[in-house]
């Protein structure tokens, strides 16, 4: 018993550092195969190593329900999907059903003579299991079409599910199944089936087009919100006009210039295996005085490397830096410098470098200037855009991006 509570705190420990530093930026698939990989390397230990085995299965079958009480985070999940923070197709079936079992579970641990009943307890595991692997399948779902709506699962305290508490309860429910008296060898094909379900469910979604994303707080949405960043609402209207699109990764980060991008982000990028990308950089590099030959060398390192990924020239779009030196806070990070014609000049080299591998170019630059004389284009903090004038740049963008996914399919 020591033993296995010591393991525990080993596995709750690596998880905790795996969220803290290497889960926010995962994909979608990144997450779900966090959660079969570790339920399948757990069950397998069971299965194959006696000694764990042995430990193991001297644990009471009340502590194996109890696992389960932690499922009441599905009114936290409720609660996320009501103020707009997850989306409300995985929020209400995954909250409403978590709660379900983890009140079944309670009734299980308060009236033992529940758990003695065999048709009771196989009928909670059943639905206990089928909700959880419906949990997994609809995050995994929900994150290929809008990688940004589910944020919250890749940060603690959430992060915590993928990568220890949703596994240990799918192996909770093998094991109860084994306590059932049901043949050993058959626990091993109940999880298979799982895996099919959770893969088939994936793949009869599709995702012919996976959408990635390389940025600053531009792309991110700084200023609004994720779910009102450009990529988001072009991906949303994407699928409105008729294309089967999937944002599957935008590592985005506030402030980063794009030296940060190649060490940071464009690993995220290939990792994602996009066929259809993005790219909106070098405000930064601009604001901490980076020449223009580092840039150029940069942002072509940054285009050719995406452009090894989506092997097609016709999948990569390039959108302009637009100027913030037209907003009320923009000319404290000028230095005395002339922000519109430096940022002015980042733009041509952009522009250059897209013409020579023949690619499009949006050019947001002008659309950007608006916000000098209209305040509703500016967000809060009185230098990022507003949601409004994301809409606006995300309005320019959608026909050349569905004019080239078009010709694409």
């Amino acid at each position: 018993m020591t033993r296995i509570a010591v393991a525990l705190l080993v596995w709750l420990g690596l998880a905790l550092l795996v969220s803290m530093h290497a889960f926010v930026h995962a994909s979608a698939p990144v997450v779900a195969g966090t959660v079969w990989g570790l339920t399948a390397a757990a069950l397998l230990a069971w299965w194959r190593i006696p000694a764990v085995r042995a430990r193991i299965d001297t644990l009471p079958l009340a502590a194996l329900v109890a696992i389960h009480l932690c499922r009441f985070v599905g009114l936290y999940f409720l609660s996320l999907g009501r103020a707009g923070k997850l989306p409300p197709e995985f929020a209400v079936p995954a909250g409403v059903g978590d709660v379900v079992v983890a009140m079944g579970a309670v009734l299980l641990l308060i009236f033992p003579a529940l758990r003695e009943r065999r048709a009771v307890l196989f009928g909670w595991n059943v639905i206990g299991l089928l909700d959880i692997v419906l949990v997994v399948c609809n995050a995994l779902r929900c994150g290929l079409r809008d990688w940004a709506s589910m944020a919250p699962l890749r940060e603690l305290p959430l992060a915590l599910l993928p990568t220890f508490i949703v596994p240990l309860i799918i192996v909770s429910h093998g094991l109860i199944f084994a306590r059932l008296r049901l043949r050993s060898g058959s626990i091993m094909p109940l999880v298979c089936l799982s895996l099919v379900a959770a893969m088939n469910s994936a793949a009869a979604k599709g995702e012919p087009i996976r959408y990635a994303v390389i940025g600053d707080s531009y792309s991110n949405g700084e200023g609004a919100t994720p779910g009102e960043s450009w990529p988001s609402l072009l991906t949303r209207d994407l699928k409105a006009k008729g294309i089967e699109v999937e944002l599957v990764s935008n590592p985005s980060i506030t402030g980063w210039t794009s030296q940060q991008a190649i060490d940071r982000e464009l690993p995220e990028f290939i990792k994602a295996k996009p066929n259809f990308g993005t790219l909106l950089i070098g405000v930064n590099d601009w604001v901490q005085g980076a020449s223009e030959d580092k840039f150029r060398r940069n942002f072509v390192f940054l285009v050719d490397e995406m452009l090894k990924v989506l092997k097609e020239k016709n999948r990569l779009l390039i959108v302009t830096i637009p100027d913030f030196g037209v907003t009320p806070d923009g000319p404290r990070f000028g230095r005395g410098r002339d922000i519109s014609q430096g940022l002015a000049r980042f733009n041509e080299i952009i522009a250059e470098e897209s013409r020579k591998r023949d690619l499009r170019v949006v050019d947001i630059f002008p659309l950007s200037k608006q916000a000098k004389n209209d305040q509703s284009l500016v967000g809060p903090d009185g230098l990022h855009p507003s949601a409004k004038q994301y809409a606006e740049w995300e309005r320019i963008i959608l026909p050349v991006a569905l004019e080239m996914l078009k010709i694409a399919q």
